[in-house]
């Protein structure tokens, strides 16, 4: 049981090395952050068009988890994934759409993994 924690610890420590080194130089500079944003963040780049191409007031529909990215008013779609299978006429996604609907949502993102 000893070695077993001991092994765990010197894991956790290589691991906390590692992704310090890797991620660190990015608070350094701009230059620096985007270099590790985009090798590191999940959508970092998808993200970042979105905010050099809509107003900050405009609002977006969007399948990506990294909404915390945009610089605008966002809503998720990954709901979607857990809407109740019997629910053949989509009445709970009809709702939500009305519900949005009133918030004047121009642009819908949807990435599908290839």
């Amino acid at each position: 049981m000893k070695y077993y924690v001991n092994f765990q610890a010197s894991v956790a420590i290589l691991l906390l090395i590692y992704s310090i080194g890797n991620l660190t130089p990015g608070a350094f500079s701009k230059k620096a952050r985007i270099d590790v944003m985009k090798n590191n963040a999940n959508g970092y780049e998808a993200m970042r068009w979105i905010n050099n191409n809509l107003n900050d007031d405009e609002q977006i529909f969007s399948s990506h988890r990294s909404l915390g990215l945009l610089n605008n008013k966002s809503y998720s779609l990954i709901f979607l994934n857990y809407l109740k299978k019997k629910d053949t006429n989509f009445t709970d996604f009809l709702d939500y759409l009305k519900k949005i609907m009133l918030k004047r949502l121009l642009y819908l993102m949807v990435l599908n993994p290839i």
